[in-house]
């Protein structure tokens, strides 16, 4: 059993009193707003990832070098997209993520891809969403024309950032205007935002969610995620201080208090991730992507209603994805650990 007792002393070894004052506050405002449901999601073999590039990207990103890619499902082309797509529906799959490596411009290239899409959208029930780096307001009515279910777009509000750790010449304005070009074209989007994606520390997550709160409006969802150290990796060994990443959820449940913020698959490891995952539960966080056992056993004995889902966490809880119970939890460990091969 995770007490409250050892919690608080766990927190009080990696946090100062200032933010501990500021969690706080947070908690006693969403207090009244909340109820005592949480929803877990789980993708796992019900909503694979689909690499549409295979293991190729010419950012070779400094935390990631292509090795995130290595363990996901290949499709090559639109005839590829089609045949997992319809062997994953023939096997009661709910759908899938859409990602691959970026071009120089940051860009993964979706393009050709889409009239795949609209054919899975028709002849499937699955849900389908995707990851597509920077649009054009073109590409994004291409984007809107195909079906697709929603976009997954990382926001960076600090271009010294994009530039160290993915090599772009960008500036914060570049991910605004893809934004508005998604939601210009009715794209549900769900924009992510990275703690400590500059080699752990903090730089711009502030100014990224400031950028979202602009167009929040019709935004439902964002997304907090924490930067995961990959072994081989210039970053091997780094992640970001755990009270960082609360400080950057303090921030979004408060700009976003009309809003689902959401705690991403990605949000750290080890003994951090779960401490991670409580307190930002207790700061209002009631949707949180392939977590620990520590938090499942913290939300039973606090009394949450605890819910699964079948899919990633930008898609929300929706009846129809539910899965049954913690019959089907997975932890982190196991879930980064998984390679599909449809």
């Amino acid at each position: 059993m995770v007490s409250r007792m050892n919690l608080d002393r766990s927190l009080n070894a990696i946090i100062d009193s200032d933010l501990l004052d500021r969690i706080s506050r947070v908690k006693a405002y969403r207090r009244g707003r909340s109820d005592k449901r949480l929803n877990l999601f789980m993708p796992s073999h019900l909503f694979p990832t689909i690499s549409i590039t295979g293991p190729m990207c010419a950012l070779s990103c400094k935390h990631c070098e292509g090795r995130l890619l290595e363990g996901l499902v290949p499709a090559g082309d639109s005839d590829a997209l089609l045949r997992i797509a319809l062997k994953l529906g023939e096997s009661g799959a709910f759908g899938m993520l859409v990602t691959g490596g970026c071009d120089g411009q940051g860009r993964v290239g979706i393009e050709r891809f889409l009239g795949a899409i609209r054919e899975i959208k028709d002849e499937t029930d699955l849900l389908v969403i995707a990851h597509t780096g920077f649009v054009t307001p073109r590409v994004a009515e291409m984007l809107a024309e195909s079906g697709l279910d929603g976009v997954a777009l990382d926001v960076v509000g600090d271009s010294v950032t994009a530039k160290r750790v993915y090599g772009l010449d960008v500036a914060p304005e570049d991910y605004l205007q893809s934004m508005c070009a998604l939601l210009d074209a009715g794209v549900d989007l769900f924009p992510h935002v990275c703690v400590g994606l500059d080699f752990g520390r903090l730089s711009g997550e502030y100014q990224a969610l400031r950028m979202i709160h602009e167009v929040s409006v019709s935004i439902p969802r964002v997304v907090i995620t924490a930067l995961m150290p990959l072994s081989g990796t210039l970053m091997a060994g780094k992640k970001p201080d755990p009270a960082d990443v609360l400080r950057v959820v303090c921030d979004a449940v408060e700009l976003f208090s009309d809003r689902s913020v959401l705690l991403g698959c990605a949000h750290s490891v080890g003994r951090d991730r779960g401490l991670i995952e409580i307190f930002a539960l207790d700061c209002g966080v009631t949707n949180i992507a392939v977590p620990t056992m520590r938090l499942l056993k913290y939300a039973q004995t606090h009394g949450y209603d605890v819910n699964y889902y079948g899919t990633c966490c930008g898609l929300g809880a929706r009846e129809e994805t539910r899965i049954a119970d913690e019959i089907n939890f997975m932890s982190y460990e196991e879930y980064s650990k998984t390679t599909y091969r449809l």
